[in-house]
């Protein structure tokens, strides 16, 4: 109840005390009872597999795991000296240790959010940085020849996606901080290399982190939104590529944090998105061409 409600800091900080007391306890007998029982009680047996325990108990160097089905391959980070991307055929037996680095990068030193892979040039894209400085740009890195490349040059992007066709991607760049604050929404071509603005932010809505669902015609996109920049008072809104304008579409008058739409719509006009308005986290349906918003959960 204490992370719940807005309590003076000493009722915080005694909770996240005992929390942390409770856990490191937990950790010790643990650990003092695997050593007392022996090696043997490192593994247990699940559906006729043997699992050996002391990885997950005396550190799992392994983080980040990304199955990409269109490339068979499951991609994730591994921790020793430096932090590598490695890469591993999803088929067959998976052994971790085996794993083929793909990049010749030391991910402790920058930050990977969103990752997804592009089946028409075998490439992971993701947005992040590159000295965790939090100047977060959309690279691509293609793990057979292990270049990298930097896509955009901003401040920061809160969001991206890339159409049904994978050939373009929509965008929502920070420009500015504070009082100078600007955002934007912009599509960046992936043929071409050409990027467009479609349109700016103001401070009556602002862009905030979001993903960015992209209609099925490619004409627009839903994103999320903030009113007067309270992150209690997210909205959706339509933006649509041709007008180079976006219409809100759910109801300013209420607080909801951080709604969202799923990426995969119902029909060109149809797409589910899910917000917490009633102080629960529920489903709603959203028709564009009749503007009606229908709870489903």
């Amino acid at each position: 109840r204490a992370y719940l409600k807005i309590y003076p800091g000493r009722t915080i900080v005694k909770a996240t005390i005992r929390t942390i007391a409770v856990c490191l306890a937990l950790a010790v007998a643990l650990t003092t009872s695997l050593a007392m029982a022996g090696d043997d009680n490192r593994y247990v047996t699940f559906r006729n597999r043997t699992i050996d325990l002391e990885p997950y108990v005396e550190g799992f160097p392994y983080s980040g795991f990304k199955p990409f089905y269109d490339a068979g391959k499951l991609f994730y980070f591994h921790q020793g000296e430096t932090t590598t991307l490695r890469e591993l055929d999803l088929a067959g037996h998976a052994d971790l240790r085996n794993g083929r680095v793909v990049s010749d990068i030391d991910y402790s030193k920058r930050n990977v959010w969103t990752t997804r892979y592009r089946k028409a040039d075998q490439c992971l894209y993701w947005i992040g940085d590159e000295r965790n400085d939090e100047v977060i740009n959309l690279y691509r890195l293609n793990p057979q020849t292990r270049e990298i490349a930097k896509l955009t040059d901003v401040p920061y992007i809160y969001g991206w996606n890339w159409n049904e066709e994978q050939t373009k991607i929509g965008f929502v760049p920070r420009l500015g901080n504070i009082d100078k604050r600007l955002g934007e929404f912009r599509i960046l071509d992936l043929e071409t290399g050409e990027e467009t603005t479609v349109m700016q932010d103001n401070p009556e809505m602002r862009f905030i982190w979001t993903d960015v669902s992209w209609r099925p015609d490619g004409t627009g996109a839903v994103v999320t939104v903030l009113k007067e920049a309270d992150r209690a008072l997210g909205n959706l809104a339509y933006v649509d590529f041709n007008k180079g304008r976006w219409t809100i579409l759910t109801d300013t008058s209420k607080p909801r944090m951080y709604p969202g739409a799923d990426r995969d719509w119902l029909s060109n006009d149809e797409f589910v998105y899910y917000s917490n308005e009633d102080d629960f986290r529920n489903a709603y349906r959203y028709n564009l061409a009749t503007g009606e918003s229908t709870q489903i959960t």
